[in-house]
Parts: C-alpha cells; sequence; structure tokens
C-alpha cells in the first residue's frame, strides 16, 4: 500500500476540486487498483508461516472482509498454546464465513474427547499451527531463569530385547526432570478420575526425543522421538527410575551390554513417536494451573516442570495425642498430650480422623475427601490451538 503521488494531489494526499481556485486530484488506475488489491487480498490471502486459510471472493458477499477481521480477531485472541478457562464445555468449530462469531479454534483439555479419558490424539490435518507447537514444546527445569535446562545428559546406555535404557548424568537438573516425569506417570495410572495411588502406569505415555545419535557400542541409536517404556530388564520395571537416573524407551537393535556413551535427551511431553503430523493430549481434569520453578525444600530442585502434571500434595504434619479416656486428635494444651515421635515404640492407642478445634472449624463434615483442595470455581480449560480447520 502506498500513498497516491497523482497529478495535483498534495503530499499523498487526494485534494477536491474548488472550481476556478483549486484543481483537483487526478484519479487514476494505479490508486484505485491498489485500495482493491489490499482488500482483496487480506481476504484471499493462503499460506504464510501462520497457514492463514482465506476466502474465494465473491461478488454477492459485500461483508467479506468483515468476516477475514473478525476470523483474524479470534486467532489473536490469545497467543498459540495459551491456556484458559471458559465456564461451558465447547467443542471446536471451524471458521465459516456464513456465522464468523462462531469460530472457535481452542480444545477443551480437561475432557479433550468430550467425555472423561487418558488423552487424546490431534493431527496437524484439523490443528495446523497447535501441532507443530506442541511437538517442539520440551519440559525445561529453571524455565526462564539462569541455568534453565532442557536437555539432559547421558552417561551410559544399554540395548536389551529391542528396549534401550540410559543412563544420565548424576545432578540436579536430570533428577528433577526424571522426579517429575515419575510423577507425571503416577496421574497418569488413572488419569480419567484424577485420584491416584503411588503407582506409575507407562502406557499409552509420554516419549524421549534424542536431538541427535547416541552410539552404544556398535549400535547407533538415531535421532528421533521413541515411547518411554516399561523396562524389567534394566530399569527394576519402569521407563523412568529417578533413584537410579535410569530412562528406557522402545528401540530396534541388537542387544549391548552396559556401555559408555555420550549425548542429551529431550522429554517433549505431548510428542507422539515417530510422528511429525500429531500430538498428545494428556488427560488434565480437576486440574489447577500452577507456576513452575518453586523450590522443594527437601529435594533442592523444582516441584513444578511446564508440561508436566503432578498430584495433591498434603503438608507434612504430626499430630498431638491425648491418652487415658480422652479424645484422640488436637487437644489444645491438653495433659498428657505428646508427639507421636516422643512416644515412639511405647504408644499403644490410636490416631484417629482429624477433630475440629472449635476455634478455626467447628465441623469437617463434607470436607474430607480423597485429595486435598483449595476453595474453587470449576470452569472448563482449553488451549487456543491459534486454528483449526
Amino acid at each position: 500500500m502506498q500513498k497516491t503521488t497523482a497529478p495535483n494531489s498534495s503530499g499523498g494526499a487526494f485534494v477536491d476540486e474548488v472550481p476556478s481556485v483549486t484543481l483537483g486530484t487526478t484519479w487514476q488506475a494505479v490508486d484505485a487498483n491498489a485500495h482493491q488489491n489490499e482488500i482483496c487480498n487480506a481476504i484471499t490471502y493462503n499460506g504464510g508461516a501462520n497457514g492463514w486459510v482465506g476466502q474465494v471472493l465473491s461478488g454477492a458477499d459485500s461483508t467479506q472482509l468483515f468476516e477475514t477481521l473478525m476470523k483474524a480477531g479470534i486467532e489473536k485472541s490469545h497467543f498459540l498454546g495459551e491456556l484458559f478457562y471458559k465456564l461451558d464445555y465447547q467443542v471446536p468449530v471451524v471458521f465459516n464465513p456464513a456465522n464468523p462469531h462462531t469460530y472457535f479454534p481452542a480444545l477443551c483439555i480437561d475432557s479433550p474427547s468430550g467425555s472423561p479419558g487418558p488423552a487424546q490424539t490431534i493431527t496437524t490435518t484439523h490443528w495446523p499451527l497447535l501441532v507443530p507447537y506442541l511437538i517442539a514444546f520440551r519440559s525445561t527445569i529453571y524455565d526462564g531463569q539462569g541455568g534453565s535446562t532442557a536437555q539432559f545428559s547421558v552417561t551410559t546406555g544399554i540395548v536389551n530385547s529391542n528396549i534401550v535404557c540410559l543412563t544420565l548424568t548424576t545432578n540436579t537438573a536430570n533428577l528433577a526432570m526424571l522426579t517429575a516425569l515419575y510423577e507425571d506417570a503416577i496421574v497418569n495410572n488413572n488419569a480419567a478420575t484424577g485420584f491416584t495411588a503411588g503407582t506409575p502406569s507407562w502406557t499409552n505415555w509420554q516419549t524421549i526425543t534424542l536431538p541427535s545419535s547416541i552410539t552404544i557400542g556398535a549400535d547407533t541409536i538415531n535421532a528421533g522421538t521413541y515411547a518411554l517404556v516399561a523396562d524389567a530388564a534394566n530399569n527394576g520395571g519402569n521407563a523412568v527410575t529417578p533413584s537410579t537416573y535410569k530412562v528406557s524407551f522402545s528401540y530396534t537393535a541388537s542387544n549391548v551390554g552396559s556401555t559408555a556413551c555420550a549425548g542429551n535427551v529431550e522429554f517433549h511431553p505431548f510428542a507422539v513417536a515417530g510422528s511429525s503430523t500429531s500430538a498428545q493430549i494428556m488427560a488434565m481434569q480437576g486440574r489447577a494451573l500452577i507456576s513452575p520453578n518453586d523450590i522443594d525444600p527437601i529435594t533442592g530442585f523444582p516441584r513444578y516442570v511446564p508440561g508436566q502434571r503432578t498430584r495433591d500434595r498434603f503438608l507434612s504434619h504430626q499430630h498431638y495425642i491425648q491418652g487415658g479416656s480422652g479424645i484422640y486428635g488436637s487437644t489444645g494444651n491438653s495433659a498428657g498430650e505428646a508427639t507421636l515421635a516422643t512416644l515412639g515404640s511405647t504408644f499403644t492407642g490410636n490416631v484417629l480422623n482429624p477433630y475440629p478445634d472449635g476455634v478455626n472449624a467447628t465441623s469437617l463434615t463434607g470436607r474430607m475427601g480423597p485429595t486435598t483442595d483449595v476453595r474453587a470455581l470449576a470452569a472448563h480449560l482449553y488451549i487456543h490451538g491459534g486454528q483449526t480447520i
């Protein structure tokens, strides 16, 4: 687009004719075509880095520019991959010029398939922007801070029965990443309900990415994305074991004993093994968002890692115990109370359910359950896809 340079224009502006006083600006085809092309190109534009899909010009539709602007406004109303809440459940809706206001390029991730389930796979066929974003997303330790780490170094490797078991370097970042993965696998054990025991499930779970090939003995493990799998032979039946820094994944290769090797691995929580056109959205029912990089005072590394799920937690605590004929529970400063630690093996009574202290609460009815939760307003959680087709 440019301003006019036609005869009798002034500083790029058109001038009205004033008879016997001012000559009006000459209306030229170059100006008319520039205006027309600018509008038409906005309507019909296809492609580009954002995968824009335009419309076919129609002389019968005088609202196409409005429709295009509405489409762009909806697609840019959130950043690609941005998470947001909405009270009602809504399925994705593709753009329809006849009803542009219904366009909804977002995916509900607390019920990604419309009903509780462990995960849903989406493809570039319908999500041309979101899938590449999710595939490229890496879980990062100390994300956004100094010393951030998204690649985790390897020291040794074993290949047995088409399973590769790598041992990562012993350091804080690697331990933090493996601990976060193990926690997510526990959530994966019963993702449909969110109420999980302490046992991980490695079925239909996450992947490991090798940005470059790693040589283990005579085997070359090619760069790529592979499924993390349970490994009974070398990883205690786990896919990830934080205490031993081991991680196991499926790969067809000849058996090789424990061998020193070098390289790095990454963890892309939404990637699908072997696919550049699919991403996996894990179940997110009953989940609150929490910012990362909170350092655990016990472990010394972050408790929350972007892209990884966690169970609810309950604050570590002790109970006061009252002997004799008194109630069991919190008893203020009653005589005869002591911590269980001081009673040791000599205590033969029972520690019963929590009991209201009469000050902070007078009743716990309806407030006991399988998880520890905050006061909340329930709403559906969505991820903005940038565009859906």
